[in-house]
């Protein structure tokens, strides 16, 4: 098995409460509006690094098949997918990858 879809399923509520409560956060902060396009890329990157070491304190591995060279693979994966946003995730939810026959 590629994907664990159970894993991948709370990954996707997860990242998408993250998302949501970033978008609270960031629209009650008075300076947010008033940031140059450089500097809400740098705040978007902060953000992405934020959910990833949240992701990662779950200990979820939702790419099991991808552990085989090296153990820790799927778990860093699921942090980088959860850590871009529930866009990602849904979109490997729906066209999760079959292993080959």
């Amino acid at each position: 098995m590629i994907v664990n879809t159970e894993v991948l399923e709370l990954v996707v509520a997860g990242s998408l409460v993250l998302s949501k409560l970033w978008g609270a956060f960031l629209g009650r902060l008075p300076f947010w509006g008033r940031l140059s396009d450089t500097g809400r890329e740098v705040g978007g990157y902060v953000i992405m690094a934020v959910n990833a070491a949240l992701m990662w304190s779950t200990g979820f591995d939702m790419l099991p098949g991808f552990n085989v060279g090296w153990p820790m693979l799927g778990r860093v994966l699921t942090c980088v997918v959860a850590a871009v946003g529930p866009g990602l995730a849904w979109d490997i939810l729906l066209d999760k990858p079959k292993p080959p026959a």
